[in-house]
């Protein structure tokens, strides 16, 4: 219960340092509100590149680092009220995940572990709650070494990686997990690191059948996302799409193809005057992505 509301806590600090928070902290052109904010966002940074603490010191600096976090929340929540009323919304627990998932969904919180400075040492977990879930289940996966192999066997080409390689990457990623995902036919999950960059439909699992003939995945920054989605179909008034994303990580390609759909889907929307915005290239980033969390756009 502790690491999946680690996870939602920790995936959500860079989301809640929004844009719209920042420019009205530095529009109030109070010396002192826009240190504590640098600084905020500085130690947020900071917290999201630590791994989860597996021994006392590493416990220990996790927690002094709370602590620092918590005391600058608590200051500037006083001063901003854009802060303030955002601040109200970081209270998600992973309860309130499962209460809203319906009887066919799963949640997942994929987080990194480690006990060593190397990052290609960390392991990987993954946090899974269902509908019926008394508790969070936590499943070892592998080491990130072991991801980097396959995706250099493939010769950083995406179409080779998943025509040729997905039974592999099913095995590693995904058959630790589906034991635990009996009836499950949507999946909500937030990955890390070297995982946003893979397509989880894309596996091939034993059947020899790619996985999105079995789920429907649903890709979150945090599954607390997952609390604040409407049931009902929302009217599309805006939208951004992302395509032919420039990795710029050395191990994944661009997809050529996507900057060809995500300009059909732009013209499309643009066509039906609805509000949008094309991100290419290294706009489409994670960073990018991130940066639009407060996004008022109604599809993504």
């Amino acid at each position: 219960e502790l690491a999946y509301n680690g996870a939602l806590f920790y995936k959500g600090l860079l989301l809640r340092s929004s844009n719209r928070i920042r420019e009205s902290v530095f529009a109030s052109g109070d010396p002192e509100l826009i240190a504590i904010f640098n600084r905020l966002q500085y130690l947020k940074n900071e917290k999201m590149a630590m791994p989860f603490p597996v021994d006392s010191v590493s416990l220990l600096k996790s927690m002094q680092l709370s602590s620092s976090l918590d005391s600058l929340d608590w200051v500037l929540t006083q001063k901003s009220a854009h802060y303030r009323n955002d601040q109200q919304k970081r209270s998600t627990q992973w309860k309130d995940v499962r209460n809203k998932l319906g009887p066919h969904e799963a949640a997942i919180e994929f987080i990194i572990c480690s006990d060593t400075p190397d990052p290609c040492l960390c392991y990987y977990k993954a946090l899974i709650i269902t509908a019926e879930s008394t508790s969070p289940v936590c499943i070892s996966l592998f080491k990130e070494e072991q991801l980097l192999n396959i995706i250099a066997e493939a010769g950083n080409d995406v179409n080779k990686l998943y025509q040729e390689y997905g039974n592999r990457l099913y095995d590693l990623v995904w058959k630790p997990i589906e034991s635990h995902l009996r009836g499950i036919k949507t999946m909500w999950y937030a990955p890390v690191k070297k995982l946003y960059t893979l397509s989880f439909s894309a596996f091939k699992g034993n059947s020899g059948h790619t996985l999105d003939s079995s789920y429907d995945f649903r890709m979150v920054s945090s599954t607390a996302e997952r609390v604040a989605r409407e049931d009902h179909k929302k009217q599309i008034t805006s939208a951004e799409i992302y395509g032919a994303i420039d990795y710029g990580d050395g191990y994944l390609n661009a997809l050529p193809h996507t900057a060809t759909e995500a300009s059909t889907i732009f013209q499309m929307l643009r066509e039906k005057n609805i509000n949008t915005t094309l991100y290419t290239g290294v706009d489409a980033r994670e960073k990018q992505f991130k940066n639009n969390s407060n996004r008022s756009a109604t599809l993504i």
